[in-house]
């Protein structure tokens, strides 16, 4: 009598099933479909600020300075055009309102450790993959942005920036997606946030420290958690380290070390120069040290509280192999998909034939 009950039960739920998966079918596809259409016209419309700005510096009398013209071709299409489209765009969509949950710092900070090894981690891992593709030409043009030091950079890549992927790859894409399983909807956001940088030195890492902001967020249902986190992240290698780097004039003393050996003889003949930069130096050792103490710390964080990591079952929940398979394997993933390869493959071959 009982298994009676339980298989009508089976059969009385697999229509509902079916529903719900034809519906996250079609919301999956359609941010998706969105996101690469979206980088299309943003490439659009940089390639059409290019050419304006082109007669506009080529002048004996340029208008604007090469270098301002370089950055809003390089962020305006993106910031300005694109994540306000989707964000619109997505605003229309069902969302589910995530309950706000205190996290705790003890949890926040075992959360955070985990970052540093998985950004690592996907730092080597993108660019072994981007050298041996390339040819070992291809050039990360993000540690450019960085080590010039711009400010309008270091205020799009610190704050601006985070900001806008946070509220598009978490908020508005985690919203929309989640009542259909917690865990499909974190790795589809992590997933999207990795191929929408369009290129292999970033692609690993980002899509690892999206796991932890996709996280945080599900669990906290704020986003201004993932938010700051992200900020401080970016604001290490955009402020911080850069900042370090040239007031303790690293390069020159990486130079001055190559044919000598730190000796007594070798600190008196470079007295000036330790007596400017050695506090500065030690400030970027001890950077360097509490860097990989985290790292450390983030490994350790990751085998131990890996699987005290808790996912919670929702209303609409497809079960997880069908769900995840269902949020990746659609139309509008393929699109983007194609996208996203066919941008990282230009980049490569264009670099590699240079």
């Amino acid at each position: 009598m009982d298994n009676n009950i339980q298989q009508e039960s089976i059969i009385s739920e697999a229509p509902v099933i079916m529903d719900n998966k034809n519906e996250m079918k079609k919301c999956y596809s359609k941010i998706a479909l969105w996101l690469g259409l979206s980088y299309i016209i943003t490439i659009v419309v940089s390639i059409i600020l290019s050419v304006v700005f082109k007669s506009l510096t080529d002048s004996s009398d340029p208008v604007i300075d090469e270098n301002i013209a370089n950055m809003i071709v390089s962020f305006a299409p993106m910031y300005v055009i694109c994540f306000p489209l989707i964000i619109l765009i997505l605003s229309r969509m069902k969302k589910t309102a995530l309950e706000k949950t205190k996290l705790g710092a003890g949890r926040i900070f075992s959360l955070t450790s985990m970052v540093f090894p998985i950004i690592l981690a996907g730092n080597i891992i993108g660019t072994f993959l981007s050298g041996v593709l390339s040819s070992g030409k291809a050039e990360n043009s993000i540690v450019e942005m960085v080590t010039a030091f711009n400010p309008l950079a270091i205020l799009i890549g610190s704050f601006i920036g985070p900001i806008f992927e946070e509220i598009v790859f978490r908020k508005m894409i985690i919203d929309r997606t989640v009542r259909y399983g917690e865990k499909a909807a974190i790795l589809f956001s992590a997933l999207c946030f990795g191929m929408y940088h369009m290129n292999l030195f970033q692609f690993f890492y980002s899509v690892g420290f999206g796991l932890i902001l996709g996280y945080i967020y599900v669990r906290s249902g704020d986003v201004k958690l993932p938010i700051i986190l992200h900020i401080a992240i970016n604001s290490l290698n955009t402020i911080i380290v850069p900042f370090l780097i040239r007031q303790s004039a690293y390069y020159d003393f990486i130079d001055m070390l190559k044919d000598n050996n730190i000796t007594e003889q070798f600190i008196i003949e470079n007295t000036a120069f330790f007596k400017e930069h050695l506090i500065w130096i030690l400030l970027f050792l001890l950077y360097v040290f509490l860097y990989y103490a985290m790292i450390i710390v983030g490994v350790i964080m990751l085998i131990t509280k890996r699987k005290k990591l808790e996912i919670h079952e929702r209303e609409e929940q497809i079960p997880d192999k069908t769900g995840i398979r269902t949020a990746f394997v659609n139309i509008g993933m393929i699109i983007f998909a194609v996208i996203t390869i066919g941008m990282i493959t230009l980049s490569l071959l264009s670099a590699a034939n240079t």
